[in-house]
């Protein structure tokens, strides 16, 4: 019986090693046109699963303004700082980009096809939230994400689709699956689809147990026999502050006919959440666990912008979804009669 060379075992163990780091290795080549804007540059990696931004590390922008980052991962999210500029990046393992910020604070950036898809589909956001229709631009935003092409950045654009887009979602994903069904991003999809259907129009509403400012665990079937909205908010989210005169003047108009508010917060520290309840008046029930977009319940309920919400029927079902303003009360007064 041969003996096992080691010398050659070696060699091929490192030669192993050295291909797979090689094919998860993604390289960054960076240039900074005015090197005395920042002295390294930031890389984060944008977990939307679990809602972490993980910082890969801080790298030095040398004299004559170039960085070189290279690092194991690929077909994920990250997210590049200059100083406080940010450009969003969807690399695929073994990837090699090329960077250059400029002097106006602008970003190019060359050799990733899902993170030209991406940036194509945040310029499109940019130009055109806030100027339309919700219902107009939901269906130029629908339009958009059909004709991209990389689930990679399908799946990075995502978390500005309207959380009552169900059918859009389960549309999206299948298209996914017919351009690469193995792939990270199209099974995270899948994931992403499979918990948006608990939360769909005609399921029971999942349940929450957080605690309020007492410090008393409230669950939100404790308030089975109403219709209650569950309302996703933050004292920090400027949308939510300028939402809640609405939810206030619903809640009192309908509070004594069957009506009531389940607020679920995803602040981070206490004080500046009680201080939003006093100040807007929010005189219903509140929840939170202090744990930001990190807090387990916006997962289950596939929430990926502030402010969202779910209309309950008194047996817990959801009803209705991302009321806001007019479509609020308009809703409740089907319910309960003007």
């Amino acid at each position: 019986m041969k003996k096992n060379n080691p010398t050659f075992l070696g060699a091929l163990i490192t030669f192993l090693l050295i291909t797979q780091v090689g094919f998860t290795q993604i390289t960054i080549n960076g240039k900074v046109s005015n090197p005395s804007q920042a002295k390294t540059v930031m890389l984060y990696q944008i977990d939307f699963e679990n809602n972490k931004h993980s910082n890969i590390g801080n790298f030095k922008i040398d004299h004559q303004g170039n960085f070189k980052i290279e690092t194991g991962g690929g077909e994920e999210l990250y997210q590049l700082y200059v100083g406080s500029k940010l450009v969003w990046l969807a690399l695929m393992p073994g990837e090699k980009v090329d960077v250059i910020h400029n002097e106006k604070n602008e970003f190019t950036v060359n050799g990733s096809k899902s993170t030209n898809e991406l940036r194509a589909f945040e310029a499109f956001y940019k130009k055109w939230e806030g100027k339309l229709s919700k219902i107009e631009f939901k269906l130029r935003l629908q339009k958009f994400v059909d004709k991209m092409v990389t689930p990679l950045a399908v799946y990075g654009s995502k978390s500005y689709w309207y959380n009552e887009d169900d059918d859009f979602f389960e549309k999206t994903t299948k298209r996914l699956l017919s351009i690469d069904k193995d792939c990270k991003s199209t099974q995270r999809m899948v994931g992403a689809l499979k918990r948006l259907k608990k939360v769909t129009l005609g399921a029971i509403a999942p349940e929450i147990s957080l605690e309020n400012p007492q410090g008393q665990v409230i669950n939100l079937t404790s308030l089975r026999g109403k219709y209650v909205l569950v309302d996703f908010w933050a004292s920090w989210c400027k949308p939510c502050r300028a939402e809640n005169p609405a939810i206030v003047n619903a809640f009192q108009k309908y509070k004594n006919k069957g009506f009531t508010v389940y607020g679920v917060s995803l602040d981070r520290k206490k004080a500046p959440w009680l201080k939003a309840i006093k100040k807007d008046h929010l005189n219903w029930t509140h929840v939170t666990d202090f744990k930001f977009w990190s807090t387990p319940v916006a997962k289950t309920y596939s929430v990926s912008q502030l402010p969202s919400n779910f209309l309950l029927d008194p047996s817990g079902k959801i009803i209705a979804k991302s009321l806001k303003g007019k479509a609020l009360e308009k809703k409740l007064a089907e319910i309960f009669g003007k």
